[in-house]
């Protein structure tokens, strides 16, 4: 029995492992993907890259832009080469993991433009974290990267 769907979920689509874990997020639990993916590096095939789809995370009031901002330093930390950030609550770890010396990222405004994004920047061999609360909606990036490829949920 593999773990509940958008709970660390692995699925291999078109030669990337992505690792959906869009159903919640806060700041342990998100430091914990960041952590337990940058383990998985040294398993990557040559060539193959760490990327992060990070969404906002919610319900944190005003603790919320400090702790995005956090989850940008630790994702540079992690060794992220590709960071894309969703929603504008998410701003703040786009800001910091650019502050922090990242060049490859981007932000945007809705969890629908992530598929399109993650088409033109991955290539096979990537493993690509997806990592939000629930409201973000990641899941959709995966519904549309499914349509376009064939897709194996991995034990």
């Amino acid at each position: 029995m593999g773990p509940a769907p958008h709970r660390m979920q692995q699925v291999e689509l078109a030669g990337l492992r992505i690792v959906d874990d869009a159903y919640n997020a806060n700041p342990g639990s998100s430091a914990a993907a960041l952590e337990t993916l940058a383990e998985a590096r040294a398993a990557l095939a040559p060539g193959g890259r760490f990327v992060a789809v990070l969404g906002e995370m919610r319900e944190l009031g005003a603790a919320s832009d400090e702790a995005h901002a956090v989850l940008g330093r630790k994702a540079v930390a992690a060794g992220v080469e590709l960071l894309v950030t969703v929603g504008d609550l998410a701003r703040p770890t786009h800001e910091a993991a650019a502050a922090a010396g990242l060049r490859s990222l981007q932000h945007l405004d809705e969890a629908a433009q992530v598929a399109e994004v993650l088409r033109a920047w991955t290539r096979p061999g990537d493993l690509v974290l997806l990592k939000a609360s629930r409201g973000v909606g990641l899941e959709r990036a995966l519904r549309d990267l499914y349509a376009t490829a064939a897709a194996v949920v991995l034990p």
